[in-house]
Order: structure tokens, then C-alpha cells, then sequence
């Protein structure tokens, strides 16, 4: 027999449990959002599909049901308004029992652009609810507000997928740009925010075996919580693209340093 003792396979530890209530809002969401949304076509559909509608009284809703040969027992408006408002609830309510599931193991965090977490899911899901809309409003027939929605949607959608591009890049760099220290020489704020984060401009020294070896001006959305460390003679740890020393991240998960004024 081998000498060689086997040890038993190391269990990895289990994600916490899911709440009951994230699962049941996922699956209503699941169900209810495309059910809603066709409902959605239909009503509007027959709402633009017709001759122009003037009444007042307790009797409107039943005459511009048959003007619009709308048999179904509830009324057309009352239709419209709740399958409208109801997929955009239905779709919140499946992101909400989203969110609740436990991290996976490999989930990866931001760390290049933490001020981005979460914006780029945000627009893109908003863009997407904008862009159903539109499609809704084209398919009763009008073109402008599907227009109006479907433009607004749309780039809602592309800036949510630039921002995430613009962040996986720089997690990126981050593990394969090459080590340095940046010497803060200048802040100033661009008057911009981003989630009540600010955008700031810093003009750094790039630093390598204590040896300066160029400025660079670097801007970004930093979180409220980092904005202590950006102090005239701090040091940032960054990673520099070895094909262009323009583009560096900061290691944020790294604390700075001050120089040595003795």
C-alpha cells in the first residue's frame, strides 16, 4: 500500500439560504410579465383602433367598448391602465426576487470602477422595459410614442452596455496591467455625479522604483467613502496598460501610501 495518506476533499461552504418571499416574487414575475404584456397589445390595440371618441357621462366606457367591438367583461380603459402598469410592476417584481438570490462562488465584484456597480444592470433593464413599450405603442399603431419610447430605450440600453464594457476593462487591467505608484500632484472635482458619486480629475505623477516617470490626468466617478484618500502628496497603488500609459485603474481594495518626508 502507498504511504501517501489521501485527504478527503475539502467541502466548500454552502451560500445562505434563499428567502421564501425572493423566490415567490421571481416566479410571479416569471409568469405575470408576459402575460400582462400581451394583455398590454391587445387593450391598446383596440384603444387606437377605431374612429375618433368624445363622451361624458356614467355610460362612456360601455359606448367606446362598442365602438371598439371590446367584448371582454372588464372595460377596455380599465384594461389598458392595468395591464400596463401591471407588466412594468410584474417586471419590478422579478428583479426584486432576483436580487434576493445568494452569491454564487465565482460571482466577480467591481473593483476597477466600484463607483459603476450596479448602473450598467440598471440602464440596461430600464432600456429594455422602454424598448417593450415602444414595441406595445407600434403595435396598436402609434408610431410616435413607440418612437419616442423606442429611441429613449434604446439608448438607455447602449449606455448601460458602454458602462459595462468600460468597467470589465478595467478588471481587466487590473490583472494584467503592470504595478505602479501614482503621486497625487492635483484634484479637482468635474461637477458631475453618478449615483450622489462625484467625478473627480486627477492630475497624477506615475511612479516606478521610486524613479518618476510621467503625468498623466486620470478621470473618474469615485465612491463617497474613497473621496479622504485623494489628497495632494498621497500615493495610489495603480496598474498602467503596458500599450497605453494613459489608460490606468486604481486599486481602490489597496490602501494609498504618503511619501516619506524625513
Amino acid at each position: 500500500m502507498s504511504d501517501v495518506e489521501l485527504t478527503p476533499p475539502v467541502r466548500p461552504l454552502l451560500p445562505p439560504m434563499r428567502r421564501t418571499s425572493s423566490i415567490v416574487a421571481e416566479y410571479a414575475g416569471v409568469i405575470l410579465t408576459p402575460v400582462l404584456f400581451v394583455a398590454m397589445l391587445i387593450s391598446l390595440r383596440h384603444v387606437f383602433d377605431g374612429p375618433n371618441w368624445e363622451c361624458s357621462g356614467d355610460g362612456c366606457l360601455e359606448e367606446f367598448d362598442r365602438l371598439r367591438g371590446w367584448s371582454f367583461p372588464i372595460p377596455l380603459f380599465v384594461m389598458m391602465f392595468v395591464s400596463t402598469f401591471g407588466f412594468v410592476a410584474s417586471l419590478l417584481l422579478y428583479l426584486w426576487g432576483r436580487s434576493g438570490r445568494p452569491p454564487s462562488f465565482d460571482a466577480k465584484q467591481r473593483r476597477g470602477r466600484p463607483a459603476l456597480t450596479g448602473v450598467p444592470r440598471t440602464l440596461s433593464w430600464v432600456g429594455l422595459l422602454e424598448l417593450s413599450l415602444a414595441v406595445a405603442f407600434a403595435f396598436a399603431g402609434s408610431w410616435l410614442t413607440a418612437g419616442i419610447l423606442g429611441a429613449v430605450g434604446f439608448g438607455l440600453f447602449i449606455s448601460g452596455r458602454a458602462i459595462a464594457a468600460k468597467a470589465a476593462s478595467a478588471d481587466r487591467l487590473l490583472e494584467t496591467g503592470a504595478s505602479a505608484v501614482a503621486e497625487i500632484t492635483d484634484v479637482q472635482r468635474t461637477g458631475s455625479e453618478m449615483n450622489g458619486n462625484p467625478s473627480m480629475r486627477l492630475t497624477l505623477t506615475i511612479i516606478q522604483d521610486d524613479v518618476p516617470l510621467f503625468a498623466v490626468v486620470h478621470k473618474e466617478y469615485v465612491p463617497q467613502h474613497y473621496l479622504g484618500r485623494l489628497q495632494v502628496g498621497a500615493r495610489l497603488p495603480v496598474k498602467i496598460d503596458p500599450l497605453d500609459s494613459n489608460n490606468l485603474v486604481i486599486e481602490w481594495d489597496r490602501r494609498p501610501t504618503t511619501p516619506n518626508l524625513a
